[in-house]
């Protein structure tokens, strides 16, 4: 038996050196066309001048993670705090009376609604509100480029906080100022910025949806650093 299975796989190397060159499959002692078993070529019975089989490309690498990745993660942990409660029994009501107040009331209460508007698991509903949180964040700042595009000099439609003027180029009298600008009081960088920081608080009390709560907040904490610097 042995010889008949020699002289077969001696018959096959002969046809494979005459022949085109094909793949054989070598199966224990049997020499085959086909694969058994998933058993790769036998590579010294490979066709001459032709590489090995070789495993398919590896997937692509994954897309870079959004720049609102992280703010809209902390949303998320909130979302799934929320759910977690809701799941040991908190009602709606009773989670809305317990937001906490001040600057972040509206943006936990706009994440309890979105909580309670949504089924599923904690995990479930903290990926869900992260992921709309990206899109309209990402959703917003391509409206802003496309703004900034069509705008004549390329200005954002919400100007950023204006730079604190250093003490020294500030320093000029009130009355030369008052006198180049008609007897209108001199500018104050700091009542500026307090402008802005009581509009983008009448913004956070009138409400909206997690992402532009969180622009609002993150609006407000650059406003309040800029103070701290310009010493307001």
């Amino acid at each position: 038996m042995g010889s008949i299975i020699k002289a077969a796989g001696a018959l096959l190397v002969a046809a494979l050196a005459a022949g085109p060159a094909v793949a054989v499959y070598r199966c224990g002692n049997v020499f085959q066309d086909s694969p058994c078993d998933g058993a790769a070529p036998d590579r010294r019975s490979a066709p001459a001048g032709q590489p090995a089989a070789t495993p398919p490309p590896a997937a692509a690498a994954t897309s870079a993670p959004s720049p609102f990745a992280p703010s809209c993660s902390r949303v998320g942990e909130e979302a799934q705090r929320v759910a977690w409660k809701r799941e040991a029994g908190a009602t709606r009501e009773r989670q809305l009376a317990e937001a906490p107040a001040g600057a972040g009331r509206a943006q936990a209460l706009e994440v309890i609604e979105a909580v309670y508007q949504r089924r599923g698991s904690a995990p479930e509903i903290r990926k869900s509100v992260e992921a709309e949180c990206v899109a309209e964040k990402q959703k917003a700042a391509d409206t802003a480029q496309a703004l900034r595009a069509l705008s004549p000099i390329g200005a954002a439609p919400a100007a950023p906080a204006p730079a604190i003027v250093p003490a020294a180029a500030s320093a000029e009298p009130q009355g030369q100022a008052a006198a180049g600008s008609g007897g209108s009081p001199a500018y104050s960088p700091c009542k500026s910025l307090a402008n802005q920081k009581e509009s983008i608080e009448a913004q956070q009390r009138a409400g909206g949806s997690a992402a532009r709560m969180q622009n609002l907040s993150d609006s407000r904490q650059r406003v309040e650093k800029s103070q701290r610097e310009g010493k307001c």
